[in-house]
């Protein structure tokens, strides 16, 4: 039968979540050969553990997964990075509602940083919260390079083997300088 786990937080304990981006984007290449989600899972498997027992020692700690929601983490090992929305300040904002009445000392974001959702006009600074988020980045220090076509424009005639009109807007990031090409297949 179908069970939630729920971790129950005692009064006046001081809590520490660690909050780990589960979305498809961790999936992307980083260096190596190997994605980010396995980059922080071989990090983690080598160091967290260390890392939980220290915090142990003060604190509370609660783990939970970020994708189109915050669920709670039994085991790092189970992120399996495949939640196709990654809505990481509404992760955020849920986990604290979540742990609302209870003494939150910090939370520590695991994430590439990558937002996946329609809407994203908040930050990090937004958030109406006083209680610090350390942010843990995972994948390559380098800009993304990226470029989205934006508008597209065909205008067709109707009569087969004649030419067509195409065009298109292009925006381009982490590009600066460089050419790129652009195919066009019927």
């Amino acid at each position: 039968d179908p069970a939630i786990v729920v971790q129950q937080v005692n009064p006046g304990e001081q809590v520490v979540a660690l909050l780990f981006d589960d979305s498809l984007s961790m999936r992307i290449g980083a260096t190596k050969g190997t994605s980010r989600g396995a980059a922080l899972l071989n990090h983690y498997a080598s160091r967290g553990e260390s890392l939980e027992a220290e915090l142990r020692e003060q604190h509370r700690v609660l783990r939970y997964r970020l994708g189109d929601q915050a669920t709670p983490l039994e085991r790092v090992e189970d992120l399996d990075f495949a939640q196709r929305d990654s809505r990481l300040l509404e992760g955020i904002e849920q986990v604290l509602d979540d742990l609302d009445g209870t003494s939150v000392s910090a939370l520590v974001l695991f994430s590439d940083g990558v937002q996946q959702s329609e809407s994203i006009t908040a930050t990090l600074d937004d958030l109406a919260t006083d209680i610090p988020i350390y942010t843990v980045g995972v994948g390559q220090q380098a800009p993304w390079r990226d470029v989205e076509l934006t508008k597209v424009s065909l205008h067709d005639t109707g009569f087969a083997q004649r030419p067509v009109a195409l065009s298109a807007e292009l925006s381009a990031q982490g590009l600066a300088g460089e050419s790129a090409v652009l195919e066009v297949r019927a």
